[in-house]
């Protein structure tokens, strides 16, 4: 069996045994490859495989380990071009050949998923979430998915959790099917909330939940601060609200009396304030009426001293009669 120099250093790519990286010549029955790539023809390169090839007892030696390092460059440069079969056929451990093969392209595949993961940009994702309020607390049930029906997440990492006064702020990335994933989740509260109480838990399916303590007791007439709807996946979190409405209502209701006093608070209210306009107005008329008056006077009395200004000068305001005789 002769083989060329190229061929023979390939089978050794695919064996792992490029550049001297998994075997030494430390190591027993140990071979370099630099033999390979040193030898002036083919037919000495062949022989020296050959000769190595025939020595080894055990075909499985051959195989790759588990523990062995890999070249990057050479699996880019040379794995690409994949063994010729014919290369294979002339090989008597066809088999261990073969398998080596498939380590070897399996860890390619591992290495390019790799590479492939990390050079792509990170996708960020606003989780959906439902939540629901007692007199005390919001209870908010977050997924890290885009809807509440769809498969959660469940590889999660570099958990980023914090709270203020008034906002939550969540990051955290998961990955899924070798791409990352960040879930970021900013909500700016209708009211207050105790930040050194607020507590969450990270549960099963690739959810979480949070426990918020209302800095002041109440109903929040909605969850965010702006009127507008800021997610898309976001929604009401009835199973739970339905067990906190009873407590809740009891806080929402009022009876006759104090209705009664309410009606009778506001209607008096009304009257202060038509009184207060109506006097505002009569306030406005006199001021305007003495700012007309000083006005008035003050044009006439500048009148005045300007016909004085002018007798004094020697000045007429008009012709003397006999100027038009």
């Amino acid at each position: 069996m002769k083989l060329s120099k190229q061929e023979i250093f390939l089978i050794l790519v695919v064996l792992g045994l490029s550049q001297a990286q998994t075997i030494t010549e430390k190591e027993e029955n140990s071979f370099s490859c630099e033999k390979i790539l040193n030898a002036e023809r083919d037919q000495d390169a062949s022989d020296i495989f050959i000769d190595y090839y025939n020595k080894t007892e055990d075909l499985n030696t051959l195989s790759i380990s588990q523990d062995y390092s890999l070249n990057i460059i050479t699996l880019n440069t040379q794995i690409k071009l994949k063994v010729n079969p014919m290369i294979i056929n002339r090989l008597e451990a066809e088999i261990a050949v073969k398998s080596a093969i498939t380590q070897v392209q399996n860890k390619q595949d591992e290495i390019f998923k790799l590479f492939e993961g990390k050079t792509k940009r990170t996708l960020t994702i606003s989780p959906a979430f439902e939540w629901a309020q007692s007199i005390d607390q919001i209870f908010i049930n977050a997924k890290f998915a885009h809807r509440m029906n769809a498969p959660g997440c469940l590889d999660t990492y570099d958990h980023n959790i914090t709270f203020t006064n008034d906002t939550l702020n969540m990051t955290v990335l998961c990955s899924h099917e070798n791409l990352a994933k960040k879930y970021q989740l900013v909500i700016k509260f209708y009211g207050e909330i105790d930040p050194n109480n607020s507590t969450y838990e990270f549960n099963s399916v690739g959810r979480i939940s949070f426990k918020l303590w209302k800095k002041f007791s109440g109903r929040w007439d909605r969850l965010l601060n702006s009127k507008k709807k800021e997610f898309k996946n976001m929604q009401t979190w009835w199973d739970m609200q339905d067990q906190l409405d009873p407590e809740l209502n009891k806080h929402k209701s009022m009876d006759d009396s104090q209705v009664e006093g309410l009606q009778d608070w506001i209607s008096s209210n009304r009257i202060r304030e038509k009184e207060t306009f109506e006097n505002l107005k009569k306030e406005s008329k006199k001021v305007n009426f003495k700012q007309y008056q000083l006005s008035s006077q003050r044009q006439k009395k500048d009148k005045l001293q300007q016909k004085a200004e002018v007798k004094s000068n020697g000045i007429w305001d008009y012709p003397p009669f006999s100027w038009l005789l």
